[in-house]
């Protein structure tokens, strides 16, 4: 507690999720590794760089260390990867579906639970495919975007130990450059190599995107759009290879879950080294001279096609019941006021799987205040599972809630917030029902007593009545600020005027750094 003039920030807190798996029924969770729990260890440790055996430069994978990856072979051919993202749906690269080729989908299987080519894995299972979905923006040439393909079952995947889903992407997730995720497969083990019968993986770090732009364009290659991500060592020695297309790029969140940031797509050569790194011509491993130089691994940015993934899931051969307006794509809620529920009606349980966007615009010039009436989401400390996630002005990420407790009433600085609804694989909830109203920015309650969230960059916030006094007795104001995800939120107090008492007694102002008000912060 504080009685004068001060600057604060916001400390970070660590959380850490504990998660329960039972091995008679495995989890259903995605990103899930049960067979690190299975056999009492920890996540893997980081190889050493081997350049021998490699995916190109990686190890033999775990059994189970990947229990999202599956195969796609013709006959008994693998060609490509793939990557369980539901029951009875595989994502993969558009590029690896022949254009033209109308048997293809009645010679294609996919094999879930593979691990070693030569051996039946205990948890493997052959499946056919019903359906073939090629993103309608593919373009294999010039630059290669939009690379991704959805394959529908004929019957479900049986989860197990060494069979689970990668969890999709959030679609404000991102991984900082330097990330290290990973790759895998039955690629190539070198350039013009073999394949390996044990699936191999690799880690990679994730490139800023302005770097990988510059080494395309010294490459002479078409540029990179939002379609795309890039991940690499400047030097090689380390990449997927042919083989790994389609197969998954996963990188690990804060809670432990690995969610699903790409799919393999292209690049120039296998494990070479690029310019514009240590690598460049004339340099790096073996002395690699320009001929020889290659680029980093490109992946499709899965995060880019989640509207699209959650349509054609959402309109599968079982289908699925809408419970409302739910919709990938977007519903719009126009004018002065208005309710928003999910789902309709309100004693029924959201479905599993869901992806739904809406956008609520009030006239231009006011602002939005979003009124609570119902909250019922799977509870996470960091809401990494079910959840609602707020977005104000153009698409620009402000929070997710998640929990049973009503949400404090949210003011947003903007005549336009969208607002997105994530379910995973389990424990559903009664949704959520809401009231929105546009309202002069001026009249906004800044200086009133209660719990509120503002949204917004910069601003202001005032005790009651200020600044004329008449602060009448026994009251209890509390606000909540949300500052964008990684950003950090600093008061700085222009007035300050409070009737002292001993080690702030009586009238104070208390700053925390969690809404349970556990964290008191003090200046720094």
């Amino acid at each position: 507690m504080f009685n004068g003039h001060s600057i604060l920030r916001e400390r970070t807190r660590r959380y850490i999720d504990y998660g329960i798996l039972d091995f008679e029924v495995p989890a259903a969770k995605c990103g899930s590794r049960p067979f690190e729990e299975f056999a009492g260890i920890g996540p893997l440790p980081s190889a050493p760089v081997n350049f021998v055996s490699r995916i190109v430069g990686g190890r033999n994978s775990e059994p189970g260390g990947q229990p999202w990856q599956v195969s796609l072979k013709r006959g008994s051919a693998h060609f490509c990867g793939g990557t369980i993202i539901d029951t009875r749906w595989v994502l993969t690269a558009a590029h690896c579906i022949p254009p033209r080729d109308r048997n293809f989908e009645k010679t294609l299987s996919v094999v879930v639970g593979e691990y070693d080519m030569e051996t039946s894995d205990d948890e493997e299972q052959t499946l056919r495919v019903s359906r073939v979905i090629v993103h309608p923006k593919f373009r294999p040439l010039n630059p290669v975007n939009n690379d991704v393909a959805l394959l529908e079952l004929t019957k479900d995947i049986v989860y197990g130990v060494m069979v689970q889903p990668a969890c999709l992407p959030y679609q404000d997730e991102e991984f900082l450059a330097g990330t290290l995720c990973t790759v895998s497969g039955w690629g190539k083990l070198q350039e013009e190599g073999e394949m390996p019968s044990i699936r191999q993986e690799v880690s990679l770090p994730l490139l800023d995107p302005e770097l990988c732009a510059r080494v395309l364009a010294a490459m002479h290659l078409p540029a990179m759009d939002r379609t795309m991500l890039c991940a690499g060592f400047p030097n090689g020695g380390r990449d997927a290879c042919q083989g790994d297309s389609g197969g998954p790029l996963v990188c690990q969140r804060p809670s432990g879950a690995w969610s699903l940031h790409g799919v393999v797509s292209w690049g120039v050569g296998c494990a070479r080294g690029w310019a514009g790194g240590a690598g460049g011509a004339g340099g790096g491993p073996g002395g690699r001279d320009a001929t020889r130089q290659g680029t980093p691994g490109i992946f499709a940015r899965v995060a880019n096609f989640l509207p699209w993934i959650q349509q054609h899931m959402d309109g599968g051969s079982r289908g699925r019941s809408n419970l409302g307006n739910c919709n990938a794509t977007g519903v719009v809620l126009t004018g002065e006021s208005g309710t928003l529920a999910y789902p309709v009606p309100d004693n029924t349980t959201y479905p599993d799987n869901t992806f739904c966007v809406w956008t609520v615009q009030v006239p231009a010039g006011k602002s939005i205040v979003l009124t609570f009436t119902r909250f019922d989401l799977e509870p996470h400390v960091s809401c990494e599972l079910d959840h609602l996630a707020v977005y104000t002005d153009i698409d620009v990420y402000s929070g997710r809630f998640c929990g049973t407790s009503l949400p404090v009433p949210i003011v947003i600085h903007s005549n336009q917030t969208t607002l997105k609804f994530v379910s995973d694989k389990s424990t559903g909830g009664r949704g959520f029902a809401l009231h929105f109203a546009a309202v002069d920015p001026s009249s906004l309650p800044f200086s009133g007593c209660g719990s509120l969230a503002v949204l917004r960059r910069e601003g202001e916030l005032q005790s009651l009545n200020y600044p004329r006094g008449g602060r009448p007795g026994g009251v209890t104001c509390r606000w909540l600020l949300h500052a964008p995800r990684g950003k950090r939120l600093q008061l700085r107090f222009t007035d300050f005027e409070l009737g002292s008492s001993p080690n702030c007694t009586y009238d104070y102002v208390a700053v925390y750094g969690d809404v349970e008000r556990t964290l008191q912060l003090v200046p720094d």
